[in-house]
């Protein structure tokens, strides 16, 4: 089997586990690698365009370059000693866009580190599954979700999170909307499994058995990959550790029932679609004021807490937000671009911006 033209994708929303799940994965076989995830997705697909005409050499180098800055200025980053010229070249003919170079990549460190495959977990994917879908034909994809009441308490407890339970309400009902819609189509092609992160945490092995076969892929033993940590964050805390078997049900001993009925009230029909019962006031339907002051005070514990807090220029993640940053302020320049060296990128300097030919 060609493990390479077969990879997987994970459609989730954060905090839904896709860090264990790809971890889990890994460990289970010896076919699939689920790297740290670069996002190019979700930071390259929608500005392709502005980079220009891919067919001219330094347009697609440039994409390159900033596809790599996402590899290597990270928290996590990979074990790689590429330069933007020597993925140029070893690219070949094949057609230049996001998942393209994404799809090559992925393959390439994959099989630099004893993989014939890879996993991708990069947010938002379903905005792009249907494209990944029809551009790489043998690939499937896993829809893990999880209860959005313990969703919402674990984002209010990320340090950079937005603290309101409307927002976050919101933003997972959106989020689901869009997921299962794609999801939907994809499972009706036998193209997706839908797994449960309550299922995922409690029945771990049997979800695993579950989803090899889904894969037609056999257990294995692993080939003992770790992800590089030049630091610790927040969100990956847990994932050096056993599974947390009882890291669900958590809201209802930590949220007032008031809130969860807010994030029921907004999440309902998404939740029930997805199997999850109601705990909270059924009539309880916040009004529009509330739900504007609980956005409004949100934004504005974010930024109280933004102010006090210490951030470490020299962090991984600092280091990261500047790459992103110089990404977006040179979103338009597609040609007469210096690149800068591996060095630079690794320390996340801001590069001059570009000239803009219209």
């Amino acid at each position: 089997m060609n493990y390479s033209e077969k990879p997987i994708f994970i459609i989730s929303s954060e905090r839904s586990g896709s860090n264990l799940l790809r971890k889990r994965i890994t460990d289970s076989q010896d076919y699939y690698l689920g790297p740290s995830p670069g996002h190019f997705l979700k930071h390259l697909y929608y500005q392709q365009p502005y980079y220009g005409d891919f067919s001219l050499d330094q347009n697609f180098e440039k994409f390159i370059s900033d596809a790599l800055d996402l590899c290597l200025v990270h928290f996590s980053p990979w074990k790689i000693d590429w330069t933007p010229e020597s993925v140029l070249i070893s690219y070949g003919e094949q057609r230049r866009d996001a998942v393209h170079l994404m799809h090559f990549m992925m393959n390439k460190y994959a099989k630099e580190q004893g993989f014939q495959g890879y996993i991708c977990k990069d947010n938002h994917l379903f905005e792009m599954a249907s494209e990944i879908a029809a551009e790489i034909p043998g690939a499937k994809f896993i829809y893990l979700y999880r209860d959005p009441r313990d969703f919402i308490l674990s984002q209010l407890k990320r340090p950079s999170a937005l603290h309101s339970v409307v927002t976050q309400s919101k933003l997972w009902a959106y989020e689901q909307t869009k997921a299962i819609a794609i999801s939907e189509r994809l499972r009706a092609k036998n193209r997706c499994l839908f797994i449960s992160y309550e299922t995922l945490i409690s029945e771990e092995t049997a979800t695993l058995e579950r989803l090899l076969a889904f894969l037609n892929v056999g257990p294995g033993e692993g080939k003992n990959y770790q992800d590089s940590m030049r630091e610790d964050v927040h969100e990956w805390s847990n994932l050096s550790r056993p599974t947390m078997q009882e890291n669900s049900g958590r809201f209802l001993r930590e949220l007032p029932m008031k809130k969860i009925s807010i994030a029921e009230s907004i999440c309902f029909r998404q939740m029930s679609y997805l199997g999850y019962q109601r705990v909270g006031d059924s009539g309880r339907r916040p009004s529009r004021a509330f739900l504007y002051l609980d956005s409004l005070l949100g934004l504005g514990k974010k930024k109280v807490a933004s102010i006090f807090s210490k951030t470490d220029k020299e962090s991984a993640v600092a280091k990261r937000s500047a790459v992103l940053s110089r990404m977006r302020s040179n979103q338009y320049a597609h040609s007469g671009l210096s690149l800068v060296s591996r060095k630079q990128r690794e320390e996340g300097l801001k590069r001059p911006l570009a000239r803009f030919d219209p």
